[in-house]
């Protein structure tokens, strides 16, 4: 027989099982999609990763992925971060593959039970159709490296793609490599190495991936020089006596080396010869805002966030927005800008950000003026310009309580106050003016009679002679510039931070009148300063002597050089102090 209590039973279970799934479907979980590169070559393996910060519905079901590529491998990991005291979890899928055809593959949406992943668009190449391997050495065949740039082309500070592959079908136990080197250039790496196999002439072999950005300072015609890999090979000779654990795992050394390659850097175009230069493959310029603009109070604060988001620059190229928008009749409270630098295998991008909070004194209608960001597009050769367009406020009075509001006898009294005030301020103004006419014609004679004083003393004196030897003399303090930047030079070149510390020390004194390195980095682009912080940190670390295993004199020299070419390409840019100076300042 059902009872009520039976009834009752059964819709509250039949309530919480439908809001526990409609709970489910309307929080669904974010599951990203990506691979570790794009391209590839049809004959080559790579990675698709699904990430998650939490556990999925259900196990995922990867057969959809057999219809276009060829699965070799899958595993799946867990791992924790702690970010400022709050911990993240971060679950990841990789699956190894290969694709079945060329072309605009698409990775399809992945189920894990009820949550689904993204699907991503791949580009499919043809396989490598070159004999990369060189006859004349029989271990060139079974190692060797290839190296590619991006473009053979480029303009000064722009972007170009470094690519090292090295292709091994022998078991490798350590190797030592160099990295690419251009003179008057920035060397970035790029992300993580990429692992994955390749046919080459029917043979399998395992590469290893590197790529590097290039952002050269100077203009003209340089090669690349080769890069040298020193290897150690394992052979194995097993011997009778001995099994397994016990066989006798030889080592040999191999030398092999990449082709040297050559890059033609153009100069700055006629166009940006009076205004700043700015190389990017891709630019946007966004704004957004703490309040509604048409609604606004006297008052109340408006905050007005801008950020510029640039791939295949650097961070310390890309121009201060928030000057570019301020009004005279708003007061504005600009914070510090936010920085950021990406590196992964598409190159470096680059965001800065700034936010500018806007404070009305009084009611009415106010224009922000346009935002106009001009840069050269490197992907389509022509000049590009990045807007947002001007901005039209209305601020208004604050709302008067009706509370707050007098009697109305006691606004009477007031009205009645307030008009016998403004005739006892005219009488004292009256009075005042009076004062001040009877007192300035004696100190505008004074004034005068001192200024004809001067005048006839400056006249009077002889003309100080110059002589020809004078005006052709050189700036000592240009010298001593020039010989800064070669003790620089010299001291990165031995990696020696302390002899580093104190050349910039002189720079600061020379260039800045200055005598601390905290100081000098006020007068740094972004890159320069982080490094001059770096040796800051490092010298006065509770471990002095040790850290300097972690400084890198390349990385100074090469945030310097770049400081100064920048200075050099900004049109209208005067020195601070007789010196270098920033292109931007911080």
């Amino acid at each position: 027989m059902i009872t009520f209590r039976s009834l009752l039973l059964f819709f509250t279970l039949l309530l919480l099982t439908t809001s526990l799934t409609f709970g489910h479907s309307a929080h669904a979980l974010e599951i990203d999609t990506k691979v570790d590169r794009n391209p590839v070559t049809i004959n080559e393996s790579f990675q698709i990763i699904f990430s998650a910060h939490d556990s999925p519905d259900q196990d995922p079901d990867f057969s959809p992925l057999e219809q276009d590529f060829t699965i070799l491998n899958q595993n799946h990991s867990t791992s924790m971060t702690w970010i400022n005291g709050k911990s993240i979890k971060l679950l990841e899928w990789r699956v190894q593959v290969m694709a079945k055809n060329t072309g605009n593959v698409v990775v399809p949406s992945i189920a894990f039970g009820s949550d689904k992943s993204s699907g991503i668009s791949l580009l499919v190449t043809a396989g490598i159709q070159n004999n990369y391997r060189q006859q004349q050495n029989n271990h060139a065949e079974d190692m060797f490296l290839d190296v590619s740039l991006s473009a053979s082309t480029t303009y000064i500070q722009a972007q170009i793609i470094y690519t090292l592959r090295l292709f091994s079908r022998i078991d490798i136990a350590q190797a030592r490599l160099n990295e690419p080197t251009l003179a008057e250039a920035v060397v970035e790496k790029l992300g993580d190495d990429s692992i994955f196999n390749t046919q080459v002439d029917g043979e399998t072999y395992m590469v290893t991936e590197r790529k590097y950005a290039i952002f050269p300072q100077k203009s003209g015609h340089f090669i690349i020089k080769p890069i040298d890999l020193t290897a150690e090979i394992i052979s194995q000779t097993q011997r009778p006596m001995f099994n397994g654990f016990f066989n006798s795992q030889l080592g040999k050394s191999q030398h092999i080396q990449s082709k040297a390659l050559e890059l033609e850097v153009k100069p700055v175009p006629e166009l940006f010869k009076n205004q700043a230069w700015l190389p990017s493959e891709q630019l946007t310029l966004t704004e957004s805002w703490s309040a509604d603009t048409q609604s606004l109070t006297v008052g109340e604060p408006l905050t007005r966030t801008l950020k510029i988001t640039a791939q295949g620059t650097t961070v310390g190229l890309l121009p201060e927005l928030t000057n570019t928008s301020n009004v005279s009749e708003i007061k504005t409270y600009p914070d510090q800008p936010v920085l950021k630098e990406d590196k992964n295998a598409d190159g470096v991008h680059a965001v800065r950000e700034e936010k500018l909070a806007y404070m009305f004194s009084k009611p009415g209608d106010y224009t922000l003026p346009a935002i106009k960001i001009a840069w050269f597009n490197t992907k389509t050769q022509q000049m590009a310009e990045a807007i947002l367009p001007e901005v039209h406020l209305t601020a208004l009075a604050p709302a008067v309580s009706s509370t707050t509001q007098a009697p109305p006898e006691q606004a009477a009294e007031t009205r009645a106050t307030s008009s016998d005030t403004p005739n006892k301020l005219v009488t004292n103004t009256a009075n005042l003016t009076v004062t001040t006419a009877a007192y300035w014609p004696w100190v505008a004679l004074g004034l005068t009679i001192a200024w004809l004083a001067t005048l006839i003393f400056f006249l009077s004196r002889p003309k100080p002679s110059v002589s020809k030897a004078t005006l052709k003399t050189v700036d000592p303090k240009t010298v001593e510039l020039k010989a800064i930047k070669q003790q620089l030079k010299q001291a990165c070149d031995k990696n020696d931070m302390t002899e580093a510390k104190k050349v910039l020390l002189n720079w600061a004194t020379l260039a800045f009148n200055l005598t601390s390195l905290g100081a000098l980095t006020e007068h740094c682009e972004a890159r320069l300063r982080d490094e001059i912080l770096v040796i800051n940190a490092l010298a006065y670390g509770p471990e002095t002597v040790n850290n300097t295993a972690l400084w890198s004199g390349k990385r100074l020299y090469q945030s310097f050089i770049e400081h100064e070419a920048r200075i050099k390409l900004t049109p209208e840019k005067k020195l601070t102090n007789d010196g270098l100076a920033p292109l931007f300042r911080l």
